[in-house]
């Protein structure tokens, strides 16, 4: 089944490497209803129309075999997902964004990785901003001096992938082996998913609220 998005409308947020977009989403050429992504690493999310929910349904299950998956590379080398629809329609975005020429050169690098393979934050962060980066990657260390861990895809989009919990499981025991004396910020991750990977997630207590 092909993927296509007409009426494309987006815009990269100021040093953010992917956009916030939001466009007709097609398949197989018929209009099946709209999609849209909020940026800041967020996942892709889609809304069927009166017409398209058995043709997204169909689409959904035939991204999701054996035969389609998804390569991420990050600094640890890569990472392969079962390809799902959301990422289908990241893909196709960046697609035809680079295919225009649009943005082309500063975000170059977008085009082949959606994150830098770790960043450093030193000041304390805003409420906003520590969200922002949770949805990019995995956290280690202070709250006023930590890492953003890449995974080659960001982390808001492999939470909501089906096989979340076998990909982070492996992902967190790493980091958390290379950086033992730091601890993991996020509170996006499920306690499951943290206790499976041996961790426990402890959180500053001046952001305990509110996140």
């Amino acid at each position: 089944m092909q993927i296509g998005i007409e009426d494309l409308s987006y815009h990269f947020p100021l040093t953010e490497p992917f956009p916030v977009f939001k466009g007709t989403l097609l398949i197989d050429g018929i209009d099946v209803g709209t999609t849209w992504n909020e940026g800041y690493g967020a996942a892709t999310h889609y809304s069927a129309n009166d017409h398209g929910i058995v043709l997204i349904r169909q689409a959904e299950d035939e991204c999701l075999s054996k035969e389609m998956v998804f390569k991420a590379e990050n600094g640890n080398g890569e990472l392969w997902l079962r390809r799902t629809l959301s990422l289908s329609i990241d893909q196709k975005v960046m697609g035809d964004i680079y295919r225009h020429g649009r943005e082309l050169g500063r975000h170059n690098r977008a085009a082949e990785n959606l994150l830098p393979a770790m960043t450093s934050q030193t000041e304390l962060p805003s409420r906003e901003k520590l969200y922002r980066d949770m949805q990019r990657g995995i956290l280690t260390g202070k709250l006023s001096d930590y890492y953003i861990h890449d995974l080659g895809i960001s982390l808001a989009r492999i939470i909501e992938h089906p096989d979340a919990k076998e990909i982070l499981v492996p992902a967190l025991m790493n980091i958390s082996k290379a950086y033992s004396r730091k601890q993991i910020l996020n509170t996006n991750i499920a306690n499951a998913i943290l206790q499976a990977a041996g961790l426990k997630n402890k959180r500053d207590k001046r952001y305990r609220k509110g996140l």
